[in-house]
């Protein structure tokens, strides 16, 4: 099997699997950039992805139900390859099909827990939109979930009505870019990359190969999401003890961001955080619940998160008092009215 050279330069290069000829003809327009990409859901991550994979010269499409964020990802809109649309037939014509739906937390009388409708209504969107015609496309979900998400959720749903490995490559590569406090260009941020796969990896890192500069391959779909939860979780964790020490610090009479400007200069073995970091009203405050249900599920004590989120949930109190039932995931169905679940508004705060 030929290897296809990327056109973009950095990252490692991965070598070309044995494919099957439908995947090999999806990897060769993927390499040429004829593959025509639909991006569902159009929120804080599903945009600014869409309008980064148009950059690089690909036809995209944003799809999401709500019209205002049709409305604004339309004026907001840079790139002459892309188009916000409220219908989901551009999926008939789609070869890669990226799903970008939130992964938020509702509240019921016992706190948190995570939601998981607006993902499993966006991935039932697009297995009934996209065609089953013999042609091979590629699945890549992109929203935070716990390790065997993609795999024992995901899979399933689309091997309803597609044949994975042939007609459908699911891979997963999360949102990495901060759109709270961004600290480097979007195109810089190195994409994670995986596959259910041999193929589906391949080819979700020629894919990012040519939309971002230094795309990793990890291991696994599982390593991949692991490493998502982890990078989220360590940051909530170190932002609620650095709240933790400021209050000390106020008690001393002692500024702490003098104080943490001072660490920070140690080599190595201290990254700064702020008490001021934003959590509230962005992903970060929703991930580290799934981890923390993962975690119990898997009959394992989180101690040390159950405490940050207890914080969390103190200091946030009055601004989330409202209790909202929690919605369970329903079991893919084969029939039903058009899901609305998955409007979301890029600058709502709403999305991934």
């Amino acid at each position: 099997m030929q290897t296809l050279e990327p056109s973009v330069t950095g990252g490692e290069h991965v070598t070309a699997p044995s494919m099957p000829a439908t995947a090999h003809r999806l990897a060769e327009r993927i390499a040429t950039r004829d593959a025509v990409c639909t991006v569902v859901c159009q929120g804080r991550a599903g945009f600014p992805l869409a309008e980064q994979i148009a950059a690089a010269g690909y036809t995209v499409y944003g799809f999401d139900t709500a019209s205002t964020a049709i409305e604004r990802c339309t004026v907001a809109s840079q790139q002459p390859t892309y188009q916000a649309v409220h219908s989901p037939v551009v999926l008939a014509g789609s070869d890669i099909a990226i799903v970008a739906a939130p992964t938020p937390t509702r509240r019921d009388s016992a706190g948190h827990c995570p939601d998981y409708s607006a993902l499993i209504n966006a991935v039932r969107t697009l297995v009934r939109h996209l065609p089953d015609d013999g042609r091979a496309r590629l699945i890549i979900v992109e929203s935070t979930v716990p390790p065997g998400t993609t795999r024992e959720l995901i899979a399933p749903m689309v091997a309803a009505r597609f044949e994975l490995g042939e007609t459908a490559l699911i891979g997963y590569a999360p949102s990495r870019a901060d759109a709270v406090t961004p600290r480097l260009p979007f195109a810089e941020v190195p994409a994670l990359t995986s596959g259910l796969d041999e193929t589906a990896a391949y080819l979700t890192w020629l894919f990012f190969r040519q939309v971002m500069v230094n795309p990793l391959p990890a291991p696994s779909v599982e390593a991949a999401e692991a490493a998502r939860m982890l990078e989220q979780a360590y940051r909530f964790l170190n932002i609620a003890f650095a709240r933790e020490f400021a209050r000390y610090c106020a008690r001393n009479g002692v500024d702490a961001a003098e104080v943490t400007a001072l660490a920070a200069t140690r080599p190595s073995g201290f990254h700064a955080f702020s008490a001021g970091e934003t959590i509230h009203s962005t992903p970060l405050a929703d991930d580290p619940y799934y981890l923390f249900e993962a975690m119990i599920a898997g009959g394992q004590a989180p101690p040390i998160l159950a405490a940050a989120i207890a914080e969390h949930e103190r200091r946030m109190a009055p601004a989330s008092a409202e209790t909202v039932p929690c919605a369970e995931a329903e079991p893919p169905a084969a029939a039903g009215p058009e899901p609305a679940a998955i409007e979301v508004e890029f600058a709502s705060g709403a999305g991934r």
